[in-house]
């Protein structure tokens, strides 16, 4: 699918306004960029972050946590792609998540950001100054208790 072009086919689609098929193309582009630096570029190159971004802040928690997810597969591992990640804007949106959105949200949102965070210490202290290690100690404590 990638070799053929399939990832700008599949970003173009994250303009629809379907949730199904917003969840399945999210769904793909995660699967396709597990472990292959070359289609995590090509993700970012083809500008599907900037549309990652604005699903952490939908009002769909479906979309929420599976752009979560994607977020964290395309950036896993692969510091360039987590700095792209942090100049389109996703530090405040996914700290955001960890205010009164669902406890399994928070956890999809606690992927993105142990991904986005791993080995960049210019991340994490921008992570840090959001304040997001108190929400995280809440998050635990709520796992615990569950």
């Amino acid at each position: 699918m990638a070799t053929e072009n399939g990832i700008p086919a599949l970003i173009n689609l994250l303009n629809l306004d379907i949730e199904s098929v917003l969840v399945n193309v999210m769904n793909c582009l995660r699967v396709l960029c597990m472990g292959n630096k070359n289609n995590q570029r090509a993700v970012r190159d083809h500008k599907g972050i900037p549309y990652l971004i604005t699903f952490l802040s939908s009002e769909s928690d479906v979309l929420t946590a599976v752009s979560s997810v994607t977020i964290a597969e395309v950036a896993r591992d692969n510091k360039d792609v987590q700095d792209a990640m942090a100049m389109e804007g996703a530090i405040p949106p996914l700290v955001a998540l960890f205010v009164g959105k669902q406890l399994g949200v928070q956890v999809k949102g606690a992927m993105a950001v142990e991904a986005l965070a791993s080995y960049n210490p210019a991340i994490q202290r921008a992570f840090l100054e959001k304040s997001l290690s108190k929400y995280l100690l809440k998050l635990l404590k709520e796992v615990k208790q569950s």
